[in-house]
């Protein structure tokens, strides 16, 4: 038999055909689509792994769209405080915005006051009045919306000086001066004592038994003010005995608040521990409305004489 001889050797045995175009481009393909799908395993896995995605938390901070003021000049009450309210417009993208912290500066100084506003439901968008209270002590003239603080419920948190806010809308107000105001305290002028004796054992006129007695006194105040005059506000005096040991204590307000002159009338109900005795005025402050007040003394004061002889309770049992 005859031994037939083929071409194929050993060397011919690692040997690849070449790829044609068409499985070249397939190749590509299949590749491409391996990678994208092992590309989106690993984010699937980290997403997992990050509470962020896991729990779609809300890791924006507030944004403020438009600041404006109610007014540009703070003008004072008769007490000598003002009221500022200031209209923020805020977004949050998820949880929604839960307070504002607004903070105004006075310009030529380093006096400031800040408040804050809470939401009890937040909003994911919102126009919130923030009232800041401009008090007496604050000084007078041009101050500014210095910086605002804005949080939402996961507590991202974004703030804004006095530049950004400027960018964002008005930012400037006056509060007027205090020299418009009553900055005199009222004067003491007279008085009488309406219950110069009582009985711990005797109720108050046509009120039912066991209810304690009624101790008063009617001052006679007037405030003339300085430029303005804010009028009658309220009073205080403490009655004692001769030996100071034992104080009685009492206040009330003026008949007619703001009036230029008239009664305030103080009193107040026996204390069960106070014991029987008689008690003399010792001291009176009165005030005005703006919160100006006088300060009168046995000391330097003849109370007897300005009520008339006598300016005393007796307590009897």
């Amino acid at each position: 038999m005859a031994l037939l001889v083929t071409g194929f050797t050993a060397a011919h045995a690692g040997a690849v055909a070449p790829l044609s175009p068409d499985q070249v481009e397939l190749r590509a393909r299949v590749q491409a689509k391996q990678q994208a799908r092992q590309h989106a395993q690993q984010q699937a896995k980290r997403q997992s792994q990050d509470p962020v995605a896991q729990y779609n938390l809300d890791i924006k901070a507030p944004e403020l769209k438009r600041i404006a003021l109610s007014k540009p000049v703070v003008r004072l009450n008769s007490e000598g405080n003002g009221e500022l309210l200031i209209d923020l417009s805020v977004v949050d993208n998820l949880t929604g915005v839960a307070s504002a912290e607004v903070s105004v500066l006075h310009q030529a100084s380093e006096w400031g006051t800040w408040t804050e506003k809470t939401l009890s439901v937040p909003q994911t968008h919102a126009k919130l009045g923030v009232q800041v209270i401009m008090s007496g002590e604050l000084p007078a003239g041009d101050w500014i919306v210095s910086n605002v603080t804005l949080r939402d419920a996961n507590d991202n948190v974004r703030q804004y000086n006095a530049a950004a806010l400027a960018a964002l809308g008005n930012t400037s107000f006056q509060v007027e001066s205090r020299a418009k105001l009553d900055g005199e305290a009222p004067s003491l002028t007279g008085g009488s004592v309406l219950t110069p004796v009582v009985s711990r054992s005797t109720p108050p006129k046509g009120e039912y038994p066991g209810r304690p007695a009624r101790l008063g006194l009617s001052l006679a105040v007037t405030d003339t003010g300085a430029t303005k005059t804010s009028g009658l506000g309220r009073a205080n005096v403490t009655l004692c005995d001769d030996f100071q040991w034992e104080c009685i204590y009492l206040s009330g307000t003026a008949l007619r608040p703001g009036a230029a002159s008239g009664s305030i009338l103080v009193g107040g109900t026996l204390d069960s521990w106070t014991p029987s005795n008689r008690y003399t005025v010792y001291s009176v402050r009165v005030y005005d409305v703006q919160g100006n007040s006088r300060y009168y003394e046995i000391w330097d004061t003849d109370f007897n004489a300005m009520f008339g002889g006598d300016a005393s309770i007796t307590i009897n049992d």
